[in-house]
């Protein structure tokens, strides 16, 4: 199957073609061609790029396949093409492979080895000061084997990894200081991917606000970045801000029309995000200027998550809605290992340790079901009554040593078997642990029977 180049391709952008042309197997049985007059526009980075997507079966020998695929490109007459691969073919001819002398032997008798090359992908040629001040060491880099042209092996991910040229313009966003480089490179590559990330899910504008950079975050703006955009772990540069607790980030966004609609991680808003990491300028900013209301849901992510200092800026500012939740922030907090929470609410706000639900279960069994060591050791350290029971419905005792083997936290087991040593019927706590499908309990309580 032929597709000329007026075809419906023609359109198609650089990382589409080279996300296509890595599904195609050029063969002595299937010859295709994938060529896009936007081939025509890309400079010599982009050309490697393309190039490097294209691949050859291995069920003919390398160099036929390298003389089939030069018969094709000089069926297309496309001059700048048969000049890229040419130099390509001149590299396979002088690299030598490397093989001891027993691979040679073995190549020898069985006439079966493959050829081996490795090339280095080519940057677009900027100032030679600026590409050693922001060099990614060559360990730290990610680069395909010219050889990859002709196998049959294919890495689907290839087309998301990060290039060279990525880790360059990331590097240079995070140390903030040569934006000449960047500007350089995002006027001089037009395909060039804006929304790249490195191996921490951190895009530019992430990384931008992270280290508070404002004139770096204008710079990704005015060169076409959406602010409303997530990065593939679904963090939108508002987001980003509220966690820095970056008021002057935060209005600078708006500023620049970012959407205040939106939900985060877990269906949260962006108030509930500034409950969660503790921003207590931003909330404000949400609250009194953009006039955003603050609820039970809200005051809920903050018995979750807050420290003290939010705890009681919200406690003062709406009593109402707390008081309607109690016993259930300390519930929430001792669920979630909130520690400054437990402190908070015992200490300040005298919630007794020993409130109970309506099936008798204090902040103590919400630890130890929930699997939070650090709230168990915390209100043990507060005296918490580890002699408590709670009675089900098919009448079985559901003491604190129950819930421990079901969480299969042996921490917690210890913990509370220091404050209380009669566990009982062992028996009890080992078919807990098998219902919870927790074997290393399973063991450890059979080894202390």
């Amino acid at each position: 199957m032929f597709l000329d180049t007026g075809s419906i391709l023609s359109f198609l952008t650089l990382d589409e073609l080279c996300c296509t042309a890595s599904r195609v197997k050029f063969t002595n049985d299937l010859v295709s061609k994938l060529i896009s007059l936007t081939f025509d526009e890309c400079n010599e980075y982009d050309k490697i790029k393309l190039l490097k997507s294209i691949r050859l079966s291995t069920k003919d020998k390398l160099h036929e396949n390298v003389k089939l695929f030069e018969n094709i490109l000089n069926e297309l007459n496309i001059p700048i093409l048969t000049t890229l691969f040419n130099s390509i073919k001149t590299h396979l001819e002088q690299k030598e492979p490397k093989e001891s002398k027993k691979e040679e032997t073995k190549k020898e008798e069985t006439k079966k080895e493959k050829t081996t090359v490795e090339t280095e992908r080519t940057l677009l040629p900027i100032s030679e000061a600026a590409v050693k001040h922001y060099q990614v060491p060559r360990e730290q880099s990610e680069c395909i084997p010219l050889p990859a042209l002709f196998s049959d092996s294919y890495d689907s991910d290839r087309s998301n990894s990060i290039s060279e040229l990525e880790q360059l313009f990331l590097k240079g966003v995070s140390q903030g200081g040569n934006t000449e480089l960047l500007v350089e490179i995002l006027e001089n590559n037009p395909q060039f991917n804006l929304y790249c990330e490195n191996n921490n899910k951190m895009n530019a504008m992430l990384i931008a606000i992270k280290n508070g950079n404002l004139k770096m975050v204008e710079l990704l703006i005015d060169h076409g970045f959406d602010i409303n955009r997530n990065n593939s772990e679904k963090i939108c540069p508002l987001y980003a801000a509220i966690k820095e607790k970056n008021l002057e980030m935060f209005k600078f966004l708006v500023s620049k029309n970012a959407k205040l609609d939106i939900l985060i991680k877990n269906q949260a808003r962006l108030i509930d995000a500034t409950v969660i990491h503790d921003a207590i300028d931003i909330f404000k900013y949400l609250n009194e200027e953009l006039k955003m209301d603050f609820d039970i849901e809200c005051a809920r992510y903050s018995a979750l998550y807050s420290y003290t200092e939010m705890l009681d800026f919200l406690w003062k500012r709406y009593p109402s809605i707390y008081n309607e939740l109690i016993p259930v922030v300390i519930f929430l907090a001792a669920s979630n290992g909130n520690t400054h929470g437990i402190n908070y609410f015992i200490d300040k706000q005298k919630i007794p340790i020993e409130v109970s639900d309506r099936k008798g279960r204090t902040p103590l069994i919400y630890a130890i079901k929930h699997n939070e060591p650090d709230s168990v050791k915390l209100l043990l350290k507060k005296n918490a009554n580890v002699n408590i029971r709670v009675y089900s419905k098919k009448d079985k005792i559901k003491d604190v040593f129950y819930y421990a083997a079901k969480s299969g936290n042996t921490d917690i087991f210890f913990a509370l078997y220091t404050k209380n040593q009669n566990i009982g019927d062992y028996g009890r706590l080992i078919a807990a642990a098998k219902q919870a499908n927790k074997s290393d309990m399973v063991e450890f309580l059979r080894s202390q029977q």
